[in-house]
């Protein structure tokens, strides 16, 4: 499998396939997870690469309709970081005796995690902007379909295609939810970007207010941090696209031909190039319906979100993967060969230095609310030292 390592997305369809359990997702140099095989136990049965969404695409669709969303229920749309959609439907399944699976941070770790309650649906809300692990989430899926139950996935679009390859013989009762993806760090980039933050241990993390990005950090000591964006190495890199895998900037996914049934994320540009007359202060989801079976998705929870229909041209203008995946930055082969050799932190701070000065500046200046008032009053140069962009 080396010649396709650099589209490798650590989607788990090759470990959780394989019928001698001699595949494993393991941290490479960078800090990614990428299935590593032991050669003495396999037989060359080729199911990894027949299920391999890199080696084998699976279909996709352009989006048959196109609508702004936002859940009815105000506790939901308080507690998300859009309009709520993806409870909306998680809330549905369940009702019907269908299983869950999405995304929970629990401490810093990002874990794919299957719900049968009501109560525990929560714990996927809100946006993990890294990459998450499936562990045997997929081989889970397959045991639920089996035994005739609703299951409804959520994931990062590659995430959906390995389970599109993994459990194509049994997706009469699957629903596929693809999330509009900007790229996923790896974990082990995360922890070191929090480690420049903190070094308290974190019970609980967030990485949205509404519709600005910070990272709000609750310690298993206590204490409430928050942090905006630009004054993070790790978030303001995020947001950049500097430190995303090497698939990510290869990504097949990131244009209008969706993998999921459904394909939901942030409708960016709302009010702006597409009119609305929706509340867009606390957020609110765009939503593609890519399929017949997506369009069943949303007749079962037409009852509980306002919808208005726009056009998918409307959708592309604010929102980048509709259109081209992130481009590769200019430093990116420095950033991977400082994490190799001295491991996150020094890549993060030390691979794109005109950008990490000004979050070094930035985290320097606030510490004197007077004197930050002040500069970031001033002409050019205030606009760069400012918590967001103006």
């Amino acid at each position: 499998m080396n010649e396709i390592s650099k589209y490798c997305t650590g989607c788990s369809a090759c470990t959780s396939i394989c019928p001698k359990n001699c595949i494993e997702l393991k941290k490479n140099i960078y800090g990614e997870l990428e299935p590593v095989i032991d050669h003495a136990l396999c037989i060359k049965c080729g199911a990894c690469r027949n299920v391999c969404p890199t080696i084998v695409q699976p279909c996709s669709n352009t989006p048959d309709k196109v609508f702004a969303a936002k859940s009815r229920d105000i506790h939901i749309c308080e507690r998300s970081t859009s309009g709520g959609l993806s409870m909306a439907i998680a809330k549905e399944i369940l009702s019907v005796g269908g299983i869950v699976y999405g995304t929970e941070l629990i401490g810093l770790e990002a874990k794919v995690i299957r719900i049968a309650e009501l109560e525990k649906v929560s714990c996927i809300q809100g946006s993990k902007y890294l990459q998450s692990h499936m562990y045997d989430a997929l081989i889970q899926m397959k045991k639920d379909l089996l035994s005739g139950k609703k299951v409804v996935f959520l994931g990062t679009p590659c995430q959906i295609a390995g389970a599109k390859n993994y459990l194509k013989n049994y997706s009469e009762n699957l629903f596929l939810v693809d999330i509009l993806c900007h790229g996923a760090p790896s974990q082990d980039c995360f922890k070191s970007g929090i480690e420049l933050e903190i070094q308290e241990e974190v019970e609980s993390l967030k990485f949205r207010e509404n519709n600005r990005y910070c990272l709000n950090i609750k310690t298993k000591m206590g204490n409430q941090i928050s942090i905006p964006y630009r004054r993070s190495y790790w978030f303001n890199s995020f947001v950049e696209a500097l430190i995303m895998r090497e698939a990510c900037y290869l990504c097949p996914y990131a244009n209008t031909n969706r993998i999921g049934d459904i394909s939901i994320g942030d409708f960016w540009g709302l009010g702006k190039a597409a009119q609305t007359q929706l509340d867009i202060d606390s957020g609110v989801n765009l939503v593609l319906i890519n399929n017949p079976k997506g369009a069943i998705l949303l007749d079962m929870i037409r009852q509980s979100v306002d919808l208005e229909e726009h056009k998918l041209e409307e959708a592309i203008l604010y929102n980048h993967p509709l259109s081209a995946p992130a481009s590769v930055p200019k430093n990116y082969d420095k950033f991977k060969e400082l994490y190799s050799k001295y491991g996150g932190k020094k890549a993060l701070i030390k691979a794109y230095r005109k950008k990490t000065i000004f979050v070094f500046i930035r985290r320097l200046v606030n510490k004197n609310k007077k004197f930050h008032n002040v500069i970031i009053k001033l002409p050019i140069v205030g606009s760069k030292l400012t918590d967001y962009p103006r």
